[in-house]
């Protein structure tokens, strides 16, 4: 289904909203969310931020809890920059399919049909969209399907609140990237960080192997994002 859905629907759903787009005079790459403006680093670095303060305040909360263990772990430069590489692109592609085609070619589509004036439901549909994707990651379950929904949810809100990419792309890379950093696992895949964490409590709170996605700490943490980004947002206009 993962593939199905970032390799055939999402660049369909895109394309059909690029047709509609030319058709009306529309710009194709601001439409993407892929233009350059003078918002594209602020929204970046604010998104970042934002989900840099979650996941440090669920790795504090746990660890203040006594449901995680850490101990130091080796990292040097090299390892830095080769994580961060992996972890940027591949935030950077689930964004351009999920957000860019899929999200954009809903809002488009739903339009057609009288729906468009509603963005919710383009935003629901390609975060449950978003959810399931996750569902075949090692240690996935009901719980890391629905944490990584929500996801979904902030970086559509996110997408279309900010009318571009970098939001989105910098809350995603914050996300996973700190969950690296600190030795937490992302979405049931290990990397080096500065700690090894050993997670001592239910998983149900911790995520467990997963990661923060399936735990009710990480979970409650995506409301706080939802808070700063909509902070942010109101700000911004």
């Amino acid at each position: 289904m993962s593939d199905i859905v970032t390799f055939v629907v999402a660049p369909v759903l895109g394309i059909i909203a690029i047709v509609l787009w030319v058709r009306r005079g529309q710009p194709v790459l601001a439409n993407l969310g892929l233009k350059v403006t003078k918002w594209s680093v602020p929204d970046f670095l604010v998104g970042v931020t934002i989900t840099f303060i979650a996941i440090l305040a669920v790795f504090m909360v746990e660890l203040g809890l006594g449901v995680i263990t850490i101990a130091s772990a080796p990292y040097d430069v090299n390892l830095f920059l080769s994580t961060l590489g992996d972890i940027a692109a591949n935030a950077a592609v689930e964004e351009l399919f999920f957000r860019s085609l899929l999200l954009s070619g809903l809002v488009a589509v739903l339009g057609l049909v009288r729906w468009g004036s509603n963005r919710w439901i383009p935003v629901l549909i390609s975060a449950v969209l978003f959810g399931l994707i996750h569902a075949s990651n090692p240690g996935a379950s009901p719980i890391s399907i629905f944490g990584n929904a929500m996801g979904g949810l902030i970086y559509g809100m996110a997408f279309l609140g900010a009318r571009n990419i970098w939001f989105p792309f910098g809350l995603h890379l914050g996300w996973n990237f700190t969950q690296t950093l600190l030795g937490l696992p992302v979405s049931g895949k290990n990397f080096p960080g500065l700690f090894t964490v050993t997670p001592t409590g239910p998983d149900l709170v911790t995520g467990g192997a997963f990661g923060p996605e399936a735990g009710i700490i990480g979970i409650l943490s995506r409301f706080l994002v939802i808070a700063l980004l909509l902070g942010y947002l109101s700000l911004r206009y």
